[in-house]
């Protein structure tokens, strides 16, 4: 089971990564956007200076989003990678919503609820503390 929690985490991850490739890619794009604009700007007296920072701020509005969806992927692998307790819970979760990603969220998300279903029909690895008193 310890080897589909580490399979599980790096899917999980190479997902989180994804998203912040394309937050950095966003942030470009429209940062170049904005940029272009404050060119333009500077030559056309007539545009509204409010204009210049559309680009920049959907940019940001749509990094945000791409952040609040990639964030749980990366705390979903920490938890799997390091054998947190809520580390299947939270990849359960994540899972769910990454069935929506079709068609690579939609495989993951189905491997997720596997992976947690084998989880706890039995195959549970159960570390016992010894109390020495």
């Amino acid at each position: 089971m310890q080897k589909h929690q580490t399979i599980l985490g790096s899917i999980f991850l190479t997902f989180g990564l994804f998203h912040v490739i394309g937050i950095i890619v966003l942030m470009v794009i429209f940062g170049f956007g904005s940029m272009v604009l404050f060119a333009v700007g500077a030559h056309e007296p007539d545009m509204p200076g409010l204009v210049k920072f559309i680009p920049a701020g959907l940019g940001i509005f749509i990094s945000m989003i791409v952040a609040l969806t990639g964030i749980p992927n990366l705390i979903a692998s920490y938890g799997l990678f390091k054998n947190r307790p809520w580390g299947m819970t939270v990849a359960l979760i994540v899972g769910i919503f990454n069935l929506l990603h079709f068609p690579f969220g939609t495989a993951a998300g189905i491997y997720a609820i596997w992976v947690y279903s084998n989880f706890n029909n039995g195959y549970r690895e159960v570390t016992r503390r010894v109390v020495v008193i």
